[in-house]
């Protein structure tokens, strides 16, 4: 499984960055969230 701690509330997003680290946020994004999964 992809996100075995999902519960299927949606919208979900999940980020999976190339280097395997992962970054799951349930519900409406808001501009800080957005800021936080920025490539870095």
């Amino acid at each position: 499984m992809i996100d075995p701690d999902w519960g299927g509330e949606t919208p979900r997003t999940l980020v999976i960055r190339a280097d395997g680290s992962r970054i799951a946020i349930s519900g409406e994004l808001t501009a800080q969230q957005l800021r936080g999964i920025a490539p870095r």
